[in-house]
C-alpha cells in the first residue's frame, strides 16, 4: 500500500517507538511514563495501521510507591516506564525498560504478545536500554546517555555476565552537543553490527539528528559512522529521530522514529531505509521523509480497531464482576479500585469516581481516567451527573498537563456551579513547571440549573496549541463556549495532552460523579 506522509503515522502520543516483526506482524512498544496499565504494545501488518495488541503491566512495584499512588503529595509525572525495548528471541518475547523515580530497571517475559507477562528480577539500572540478542545467544544491553555502553549479561539476563564484554562503544562530544547520544538500538545485518542513536548538536539547525554506526566486531571494533538522517517535514524545526529499524517480509527495510508535535505529544514517523554500495544505510530520500512510498501489506483484509473512541461505559465484566476497562483508557498514575465502578440502569452505562481521598487539585485527583489527544484535531464531550458530589468537590472534563485546563461541576456553599479552572505555563519553553501546583483562580464559574451537564474540549494545532471549553445543559441547547486554553508540552510532564474524566474532593469524602456518553471525534465542529 502507499504511505502519505504529510503527518506523523500515528498521529498520537507514543515516543520512543521500539518496533518488531514476528512473521508477518509487526509489534511496537513506545513509552507510557506515569499511566497504567502501562507498557502499551501495538500491532501492525503493514507498518501504516496501528491497533492495541496488549499492556504489559498493571503496576511496576509490589507494593507500589506512595508516588506511583499520587500519595502525600508526591507523584510520578515525568517519571515511571521509558524507552522501552522490545525482542522476540528463541520463542520468547522480552521487554526491558528502566524507570527513573524507582532507579530501577525491569524484564518482562511471555510466551504471547497479549501475555501473561512475566516479571523478572535484573541487576542493574540502564538508562534508555535496548537488548540485543546475537546468532551464538550471547546476549547484550545498550545503554546510557552521551556515552554509550555495551553491557553482556548472564543468558537468564539476571546480571553483567561475569567477566563478559563491558565497553563504552560511542562517546558524543559535550562540548558541542545540547543532548548527547542515547535512545541506541543494536541490530545484526549480513553479520555487521548497526547501532543507531539520537543526539542534538548544537550546529544550525540545531534539532535532534538520526545517527549510524557500524562495526563488524561488537567486543573489540571500532563503531565508526555519522548522522544519517536530519529532517523536521517542515514543522517548526523538531527533528525526526529516535526510534529503530525493521525489515518486512519482502526485505526492505523502514525506519520508525518519533517527532515532537507540540502539547498534543511525541508521535511515530514512518520512512524508507535503503542500504548503499558500501552496506551503509541511508534513510530516508535525498535526505527527507518522502512525500509517499509503498509498504507491504500482509493481511489487507484486517479491520483495525482504534487507539482512540467513544465509549458508552456498558462494560463487559471479568469472572469476578469487576467491569473490564476497555483498552482505549489508561489511569493517571495507579488507580484506587475501590474508587470506581460502573452503574447500568435500564436507559444507560455510567462511570462512577467515588471521592475516598482529598487532592489539592486534578493533578493531584486520584482515579482520572484518561485517553490520548489526536493531531492536529479532535473533540470530546461527555455527560456528567454531578447530583451527588459533596461540598468542596469537583469533577468533569480535564485537558491533562501540567498547564492544564479543565471543565466541570463543582459544589461550593451547597451550590452547583458550573467551573472552568486552568494552570497557565509561565512561558512556552520546554522547562517544567513549579512545584507549587496551585491554579488561578478560576476563570468562569456560574449556576448550574438541574444536576447535570454536557462538556466539551475541542483541540487544534497549528501555530500554537490550543483547546476550547463548551458546555449545555441538554442535547437540545446550543453549546456554550466558555474559554480557549493555550497548551504547552513541558519536561515535568513529559507526555502529550490527554484528555481526563476526573473527579476529586477537597473538604471531605464520600462523593462521586457519574459519567456516560463519551463522545471522540477527530475534528472540531
Amino acid at each position: 500500500m502507499t504511505l502519505q506522509t504529510n503527518k506523523p503515522v500515528i498521529p498520537m502520543d507514543f515516543p520512543d517507538p521500539d518496533v518488531i516483526r514476528v512473521s508477518d506482524v509487526f509489534y511496537m512498544i513506545t513509552t507510557t511514563m506515569h499511566f497504567f496499565p502501562g507498557g502499551e504494545i501495538l500491532r501492525s501488518y503493514d507498518l501504516v495501521h496501528w491497533e492495541h495488541a496488549a499492556f504489559v503491566f498493571d503496576h511496576l512495584d509490589t507494593p507500589p510507591t506512595k508516588r506511583q499512588l499520587l500519595e502525600d503529595g508526591e507523584n510520578i509525572y515525568g517519571n515511571g516506564m521509558w524507552a522501552g525495548s522490545l525482542r522476540y528471541h528463541n520463542g520468547t518475547f522480552y521487554i526491558l525498560f528502566a524507570a527513573n523515580d524507582t532507579h530501577r530497571s525491569y524484564l518482562y517475559t511471555a510466551s504471547d504478545i497479549s501475555g501473561p507477562w512475566q516479571l523478572h528480577d535484573i541487576e542493574g539500572f540502564y538508562y534508555d536500554c535496548s537488548l540485543f540478542f546475537d546468532d551464538d545467544d550471547r546476549v547484550y544491553i545498550v545503554h546510557g546517555n552521551t556515552d554509550v555502553h555495551l553491557t553482556e549479561m548472564e543468558p537468564d539476563l539476571s546480571k553483567p555476565k561475569s567477566g563478559g564484554v563491558e565497553r563504552v562503544i560511542l562517546s558524543d562530544d559535550k562540548a558541542q552537543v545540547d543532548l548527547g547520544y542515547e535512545g541506541s538500538h543494536l541490530y545484526k545485518i549480513n553479520n555487521r553490527y548497526f547501532l543507531i542513536t539520537i543526539h542534538w548538536p548544537k550546529k544550525s539547525p540545531n534539532r535532534r539528528t538520526e545517527a549510524c554506526f557500524v562495526t563488524d566486531d561488537i567486543h573489540t571494533g571500532v563503531f565508526r559512522g555519522k548522522d544519517v538522517f536530519n529532517d523536521d517535514m517542515g514543522f517548526k524545526n523538531q527533528g525526526v529521530a529516535q526510534g529503530s529499524i525493521v525489515d518486512d517480509t519482502a526485505g526492505a527495510w523502514y525506519a520508525v522514529l518519533f517527532q515532537d508535535r507540540g502539547a498534543l505529544g511525541r508521535m511515530p514517523v514512518l520512512l524508507p531505509i535503503h542500504f548503499d554500495e558500501s552496506g551503509f544505510p541511508v534513510f530516508g530520500i535525498n535526505g527527507l521523509v518522502p512525500q509517499s512510498f509503498n509498504t507491504v501489506d500482509n493481511r489487507p483484509d484486517h479491520e483495525y480497531k482504534p487507539l482512540v473512541s467513544s465509549d458508552d461505559f456498558n462494560w463487559s465484566t471479568d469472572p469476578a464482576g469487576k467491569p473490564l476497562i476497555p483498552t482505549h483508557w489508561e489511569w493517571n498514575h495507579l488507580p484506587d479500585n475501590d474508587a470506581w465502578t460502573i452503574a447500568k440502569d435500564a436507559h444507560t452505562s455510567n462511570l462512577i469516581l467515588k471521592n475516598n481521598h482529598l487532592a489539592p487539585n486534578v493533578i493531584f485527583a486520584k482515579n482520572t481516567l484518561t485517553q490520548r489527544t489526536v493531531f492536529p484535531r479532535c473533540s470530546f464531550e461527555v455527560t456528567l451527573d454531578a447530583s451527588q458530589l459533596h461540598e468542596g468537590d469537583h469533577a468533569g472534563l480535564v485537558s491533562l498537563l501540567s498547564g492544564y485546563a479543565s471543565i466541570g461541576v463543582t459544589k461550593r456553599s451547597g451550590d452547583l456551579l458550573l467551573e472552568f479552572s486552568r494552570r497557565i505555563p509561565q512561558d512556552t519553553s520546554l522547562n517544567g513547571m513549579p512545584e507549587d501546583h496551585e491554579p488561578v483562580q478560576p476563570a468562569i464559574t456560574r449556576p448550574l440549573p438541574g444536576k447535570s451537564a454536557q462538556l466539551k474540549i475541542d483541540y487544534s494545532s497549528g501555530e500554537s496549541d490550543t483547546s476550547s471549553y463548551w458546555m449545555r445543559f441538554s442535547p437540545d441547547d446550543e453549546w456554550i463556549h466558555l474559554a480557549d486554553h493555550n497548551l504547552v508540552w513541558k519536561m515535568d510532564h513529559f507526555t502529550g495532552c490527554r484528555i481526563g474524566l476526573f473527579s476529586f474532593a477537597t473538604k471531605n469524602t464520600g462523593g462521586l460523579a457519574k459519567f456516560s456518553d463519551f463522545i471522540y471525534a477527530d475534528s472540531v465542529d
